[in-house]
């Protein structure tokens, strides 16, 4: 199983990139609502890639939420820095394309509490202090990145802040939109029940 906090890159995740993507660009995307938050551009098609996740962690999974989503200007994200605690152990990211502006994935740490990942043990009154807080980029600071890279997966603790960037994309995606996955996942022990952390 993933340690707590973990966050690795896999490069080459798909044994055949292209097709897939051919697929993915020509997908219909448009606004969704899972566990009860809006996501814009979002895709149609399902892509079967919970057994190649599987083969990198090395135990089956229960996946929560799996969605392509595509980015340029005219669909904004929203949902900035946050973290996905809510339906998943870990959450895997996957990068269909490196267009020609830069952009990938952000990990926050918050400045005046230094924390960088969602306590276990978080009380309510830090929760909402947190959620307030994560509405103010100013308040927090980049600890990782990882660029976005054609067929580049990222794997990390789901409750580690983290954000698409840059936040807003420039002019340039809408001609070189950006494409990925994520998928949130919980791990299955041998007889196939939910591991919660």
């Amino acid at each position: 199983m993933a340690d707590k906090e973990h966050l690795f890159v896999v490069d080459d995740f798909l044994p055949d990139l292209e097709p897939v993507f051919e697929v993915v660009k020509a997908s219909r995307y448009s606004d969704a609502s899972y566990i009860g938050k809006k996501f814009t551009g979002v895709g149609d098609v399902p892509l079967p890639v919970k057994p190649l996740i599987e083969d990198i962690l090395g135990h089956k999974i229960a996946v929560s939420v799996g969605i392509l989503r595509k980015g340029d200007p005219t669909l904004p994200i929203t949902h900035y820095i946050h973290t996905d605690n809510y339906d998943a152990t870990g959450v895997m990211v996957l990068y269909f394309n490196k267009p020609c502006y830069e952009t990938g994935t952000a990990f926050w740490k918050h400045k005046e509490t230094g924390i960088y990942r969602l306590p276990d043990d978080a009380d309510q009154e830090l929760f909402d202090y947190l959620t307030q807080e994560i509405k103010k980029p100013d308040n927090w600071e980049m600890t990782h990145y990882v660029q976005a890279k054609a067929n580049r997966a990222v794997f990390f603790d789901s409750r580690l802040f983290h954000s698409r960037y840059p936040e807003h994309l420039p002019l340039e995606s809408l001609h070189d939109p950006r494409y990925n996955m994520v998928i949130s996942y919980h791990p299955l022990d041998e007889k196939g029940n939910v591991i919660l952390p």
